[in-house]
């Protein structure tokens, strides 16, 4: 009878099938070690690849608005008589002459050769070519106002606003409209007293287009055939500041803006709703349906909402980058111009990563990195309050989906700290955000299971 005996750890790791054994839990282990890495090698360079980029403007001037028609053909606008022109996304900038030192403010195009410029002293321009050449168009011939903004809807349908001067109280704003490519014009200003300024204005056909402005001037829609008729909305909530930005994606949905609150409109401007107030100046914005993105005062003020403006993220942006202006031609292909030749172009919506922080009171607010960071199971993330107020802290994916709500409620001032565990959460980079009535700070953090 063969006697049976029981190998001990020591036997068995000491003969072959021992020695196999353990070459083989080696391999894994380091096999799963390499798929770790090889993951978070992924996700960094997906994640570092889906930022705003800057490009190479080859000019230090200041640059004031662009012009996309498609995802390669862009123009844009600057300070002295400056064009710029790319065929490629921007990859390669090429200056363009038009013969003026004039500061130009807004640029227009209806398709690759048709486009307008307006600036400084009362400076029109326009192209059939795309921009090789350029023809003046003496209209406006007032050297104390600047022509605030162009639309070119097609080749012979424009339009320009004109605001008004500083310090010059008795020159009126003005529309004008043309539909012959600037052989005759026609002055469609609304009826308004001489404090009703015109800020912005949007047409997304020859029927049908919106004004902001004063608070004596609200929202104005307007149609036309053989004559013009503008029709006053009723603004249904209060504010205290002239609205200055208005944009429209479609006849129905549209966002207007004062310092520091968004408004939202889905009935074509017949009746206005909050969306979301700020503790800075939106100094301007772009919406493509439920994906929206605005700019602030100062650099690195960028932020992107994906559910129609009910939670922001702010995005990471190339440093010391102070945006004049925004243009989206889909929710993830967009353009940003800015002072000292800045352009920065994003084509993945500019993914969301926040590396700083956004305060109203500096080194008041504050919000810790969690701790540990990366983490598996849970880590904690600690905040300071100067003062009680209502806070909340919430957990978003990379997408800026919203995952947890970690607290909601008012706190009283001093340090706080909360934990937080994931359920059912892959591996990978989450964000967490404090928002109190004075302050937004969000930060990332590293999930490892």
């Amino acid at each position: 009878m063969l006697a049976l005996r029981k190998l001990s750890a020591p036997q068995l790791s000491a003969g072959p099938l021992g020695n196999a054994i353990k070459t083989k839990v080696h391999t894994m282990n380091k096999l799963s070690q390499i798929i770790l890495l090889l993951s978070f090698v992924f996700l960094f360079h997906f994640y570092a690849n889906a930022q705003w980029v800057s490009q190479n403007s080859k000019t230090n001037e200041n640059l004031n608005c662009s012009s996309f028609v498609d995802s390669l053909h862009g123009w844009i606008v600057g300070d002295h008589g400056t064009i710029l022109h790319t065929t490629n996304s921007g990859n390669d900038w090429i200056s363009q002459n038009a013969g003026v030192t004039a500061d130009l403010a807004s640029i227009s195009f209806c398709d690759n050769l048709n486009g307008w410029v307006v600036g400084d002293s009362g400076t029109i321009l326009k192209t059939d070519n795309g921009g090789n050449s350029w023809q003046k168009i003496q209209y406006d011939t007032s050297h104390l106002v600047r022509n605030y903004k162009v639309q070119c809807l097609s080749p012979s349908t424009v339009f320009i606003l004109r605001d008004k001067f500083a310090g010059d109280y008795w020159t009126d704003e003005r529309i004008w409209r043309t539909l012959d490519s600037g052989e005759t014009w026609d002055d469609i200003t609304p009826t308004m007293g001489r404090n009703g300024e015109l800020a912005d204005m949007q047409f997304l056909n020859p029927s049908l287009g919106w004004v902001s402005g004063a608070s004596g001037v609200r929202i104005f829609g307007i149609t036309f055939g053989n004559y013009w008729s503008w029709s006053s909305n009723t603004f249904n909530i209060n504010f205290n500041n002239n609205l200055f930005r208005i944009f429209f994606d479609d006849s129905l949905h549209g966002w207007v803006a004062n310092i520091g609150t968004l408004f939202g409109t889905s009935d074509g401007g017949k009746s206005w709703d909050t969306i979301c107030k700020f503790h800075y100046n939106i100094n301007g914005f772009c919406k493509r349906g439920q994906v929206g993105y605005k700019y602030g005062a100062g650099p690195s003020m960028i932020e992107k909402t994906t559910d129609g403006g009910s939670t922001w993220l702010t995005q990471t942006f190339p440093p010391s980058q102070s945006v004049t202006h925004m243009n989206f031609i889909s929710s993830e292909i967009g353009w940003t111009t800015g002072i000292n030749g800045s352009i920065c172009h994003t084509n993945n919506g500019g993914i969301t990563e926040v590396n700083n922080s956004v305060e109203l009171l500096p080194n008041s607010y504050q919000l810790k990195q969690n701790y540990p960071n990366p983490f598996n199971p849970s880590t904690n993330i600690s905040f300071f309050l100067p003062t009680r107020t209502l806070s909340s802290i919430i957990i978003y994916d990379i997408l800026g989906r919203e995952i947890a709500t970690l607290i909601n409620g008012t706190f009283p001032s001093g340090w706080h700290t909360v934990s937080w565990m994931p359920n059912n959460l892959g591996n990978g980079i989450y964000f967490y955000r404090l928002k109190t009535e004075f302050c937004v700070i969000t930060k990332k953090m590293i999930y490892i299971k």
